[in-house]
């Protein structure tokens, strides 16, 4: 009896030991074949909270992963990026993580390419994972305040806006510990698989078109024409009356969603659209990225991290940086 219990138990370990095997090995394989696959997911004690205002922030000297790539976090609080130690004037960067450059390394992003262009003007890319117009807000008033004597001489501000700006729930949580607690366990589990498992990303890829979900939720928005959306565009023109009255120029970005591009269906530019009519008629600038995105060679998809919906590859970066250079008749 004993010799059959002990037989039994052998299998079962012999079965698990198997099954990883052949797990670890289509991880590998995974890794060999679709070496695009990124990480994702962004280490949550590179967050701390009340950094601007009511708006977290990154924490200061600090470094972690996101999305599978190492970042690092200067002395005061955003992406540290190679930048001139003396200058004549500032820029600021208000973005959320795509303008953040999640997946991608800090010199491929198009805010340390611009940086490059200004060899005398300070480019602070203040954007961080999650943010909302309401955080830019927070963040613009905190960096402008009399009392802040870092940002020096500022000149222009540019706010890089993804079509998910303008739900102002919170996309990162700051209280997990009033969810449930089998709902943060699941959660937990799904953020190793994310950050560690790219046989995961693959299956879930091929499974799910995450792109086509994240975009029609968002276009929902636009669609409904909510509290949320009408409290957005209030914030921005606030913004834009902030900045004027201190000769500060604004200018936005509106962004694409790759599922937008990838269908090229006129109806779904309805929130550009939308955006560029009220930025008309409120004299705010902006410019359109859609246009030079889809006039680019190539995939779509290739201007995106893997199976993303808006976060931009390195190919990405770049074709927002000759829009910028172009537009802003930068040399």
């Amino acid at each position: 009896m004993k010799k059959a219990r002990v037989k039994k138990l052998f299998l079962v370990l012999a079965s698990l030991v198997f099954c990883a095997f052949i797990i670890l090995l289509l991880e590998a394989g995974t890794r060999i074949l679709w070496p695009e696959i990124n990480a994702q997911d962004t280490e949550q004690s590179l967050l701390r909270p009340k950094a601007f205002g009511d708006s977290y922030g990154w924490q200061p000297q600090a470094s972690g992963v996101s999305f599978g790539k190492t970042v690092f976090i200067d002395e005061f609080g955003f992406r540290k990026i190679s930048s001139p130690e003396h200058y004549d004037d500032s820029w600021i960067i208000l973005g959320d993580s795509v303008t953040f450059g999640v997946g991608v390394e800090t010199e491929e992003t198009f805010v340390q390419l611009l940086q490059n262009t200004l060899p005398r003007t300070k480019v602070w890319n203040t954007a961080a994972i999650g943010y909302s117009i309401k955080n830019y807000r927070d963040v613009l008033y905190h960096l402008t305040a009399p009392e802040q004597q870092n940002i020096h001489n500022l000149r222009k501000v540019l706010l890089f806006l993804c079509l998910n700006d303008v739900d102002l729930n919170d996309r990162i949580e700051q209280a997990p510990s009033k969810r449930a607690l089998n709902y943060r366990a699941v959660q937990s589990v799904l953020s190793f698989m994310r950050r560690h498992s790219r046989l995961y990303m693959r299956l879930k890829a091929a499974l799910t078109d995450r792109s086509k979900f994240y975009f029609l939720n968002d276009y929902q928005l636009y669609q409904e024409g909510g509290e949320s959306l009408t409290q957005s565009l209030a914030i921005l023109n606030e913004m834009n009356t902030f900045l004027r009255s201190r000769n500060i120029a604004l200018t936005v970005v509106i962004l694409p969603y790759e599922y937008q591009l990838r269908t090229k269906e006129t109806q779904y530019l309805v929130p550009q659209k939308l955006l560029a009519a009220h930025f008309n008629e409120l004299g705010i600038s902006y410019l359109d990225a859609y246009g030079y995105f889809e006039s680019s060679a190539g995939d779509e998809k290739e201007n995106f991290l893997y199976a993303d919906f808006g976060h931009l590859s390195k190919k990405g970066h770049g074709i927002v940086f000759e829009l910028l250079r172009e537009r802003l008749n930068l040399e």
